[in-house]
């Protein structure tokens, strides 16, 4: 009987504190191992399932690249149980490291997009997907792209392409990204890969500081009047909830349910980085809280502790992956749509949407003279470990008391 599994060496320790995976094969109880070439910290990893879990900061990524060199292995170990009944763990191994792989671009697409979609991951398809489908355009529907063909020249003709076609920085990034991502999942050494001189970290950095209002004009904002119950009614509720709530973004707000909401104080998970947070409430979002507590409810009743907060999901109808992407993807466009309206009306000089909430809430707190760490943390932005030990002991009362200073 032979069988693969992916595991996490925890017998070897790297110099990082992370483990090597690997793929191990064992036949007739004995095993032999191939190391992919990643590493996980013990925490990060699930044994039962052989994969990263949700808390590894690339958990995705890595999931599709884990699958596929297990799958291709899984391939050979068949091919081999077909041809030779003396089968052995080294015999497997050696079969596995000498196996060539397709070095055509886009089946690796298709295959990527293929494994995204059996996943439910409905929001990193799309974009690879949508990358997929800007190479395709650029390659003027050829798909017999290689990777061999993919060189620096090459890349940057790419960009100029896209730059050409008037993209901004980072949907550039998102596409040149998910393209890099997929020569680490078609085995493309790092040595050999065109991204080792052609950077675009640099790229993430699309002008984000433009995208908060000054006081003035915020001020006018939040105090827009609009008609309850209208589209402009709403787009304001949200809008004015992630200001007070520490810029929380519109999928939080979706998924938020009362049992999040105890004694004056939101406690919730932020989705994009599982880091938890408990914040006070303050007055303009209690009234919100409040105003949709008695539309369900009435006067006096009691919330429903599974009820989401706000009327953006039906669990009954939006109960898939992609139902549930659709609706919220629908709704932030519509919101964004009215607050553009609304800014024309107060002659406000911007393109605004619901993210200008959160990047507004950052400026004006550092308008105040909050310190950056303590601002870091309120938006969750710091990764590094040893920052994040520093930002997670501030009190969670010093945080509250520099919201407050946002009350207009």
């Amino acid at each position: 009987m032979a069988s693969i599994k992916l595991v996490l060496r925890k017998s070897k320790t790297l110099a990082d504190g992370t483990h090597p995976i690997a793929i191990r094969f064992t036949v007739h109880r004995k095993s032999k191992f191939i190391f992919t070439g990643k590493s996980s910290l013990a925490a990060h990893w699930d044994d039962k399932q052989g994969l990263p879990n949700k808390k590894h900061p690339l958990a995705s990524e890595l999931k599709i690249y884990l699958l596929k060199r297990k799958r291709d292995a899984e391939v050979e170990l068949l091919g081999l149980q077909n041809q030779d009944a003396n089968l052995t763990a080294t015999l497997v191994k050696e079969k596995v490291k000498k196996s060539k792989v397709d070095k055509a671009v886009f089946p690796f697409f298709d295959a990527t997009i293929a494994d995204l979609k059996k996943s439910g991951q409905v929001s990193t398809r799309r974009n690879y997907n949508a990358a997929k489908n800007m190479l395709l355009d650029f390659m003027k529907g050829s798909q017999s792209l290689q990777f061999s063909e993919i060189d620096l020249v090459f890349l940057r003709k790419y960009d100029q392409y896209m730059i050409a076609k008037g993209f901004k920085m980072n949907t550039r990034y998102c596409y040149l990204s998910k393209l890099k991502a997929l020569f680490t999942l078609a085995d493309i050494p790092y040595e050999k890969s065109p991204f080792k001189d052609f950077q675009i970290a640099h790229l993430k950095k699309d002008e984000v500081e433009h995208r908060a209002l000054d006081k003035s004009s915020l001020k006018g904002l939040l105090s827009y009047k609009a008609e309850e119950g209208s589209p402009k009614f709403y787009a304001m509720v949200y809008f004015t909830f992630s200001y007070y709530c520490w810029g929380m973004n519109f999928t939080d707000i979706a998924h938020l349910k009362w049992k999040n909401i105890y004694s004056g104080r939101l406690t919730y998970n932020r989705s994009k980085t599982n880091k938890l947070y408990n914040i006070e409430l303050l007055e303009p979002a209690l009234k919100i809280l409040e105003y949709f507590k008695i539309q369900r409810y009435g006067q006096e009743g009691t919330p429903n502790g599974e009820d989401f907060v706000f009327p953006i999901i039906d669990p009954a109808v939006h109960n898939t992956p992609e139902k549930l992407k659709n609706v919220k993807q629908n709704k932030l466009s519509k919101i964004n749509e009215h607050l553009k309206k609304i800014a024309k009306e107060l002659k406000i000089p911007a393109d605004i949407t619901s993210y200008w909430a959160r990047h507004s809430f950052a400026t004006h707190l550092r308008d105040l003279d909050i310190s950056t760490a303590k601002i870091q943390t309120m938006l969750g932005h710091t990764t590094e470990e040893m920052t994040q030990v520093y930002l997670d002991s501030i009190k969670n009362n010093e945080l509250d008391n520099a919201a407050k200073q946002l009350l207009l």
